[in-house]
């Protein structure tokens, strides 16, 4: 159905939000405040996304989160889909 569809191209955009809001932010404190969710919710998401893909999208240096190649990746092809 056209709900399924629509619902989930939603959730995939709020995703992506996710992972530009932490490229953004340096941190996932931070992020999860401007996007109105808990940190522990957004950290599970992120480590269950890298998982997912098979690939590290950020790297901790001096407790800032710093986007690894492919996160700067994900992150410019997220831009494109949500703007």
């Amino acid at each position: 159905s056209s709900d399924y569809i629509w619902g989930t191209r939603t959730l995939m955009i709020k995703e992506l939000s996710y992972v530009i809001a932490i490229a953004e932010k340096g941190n996932v404190s931070k992020a999860a405040e401007s996007l109105f969710i808990s940190q522990p919710s957004l950290s599970r998401y992120i480590k269950d996304l890298e998982n997912r893909l098979g690939v590290q999208l950020f790297q901790r240096i001096n407790n800032r989160l710093i986007l690894t190649h492919a996160g700067e990746k994900y992150v410019e092809t997220a831009k494109k889909i949500t703007e």
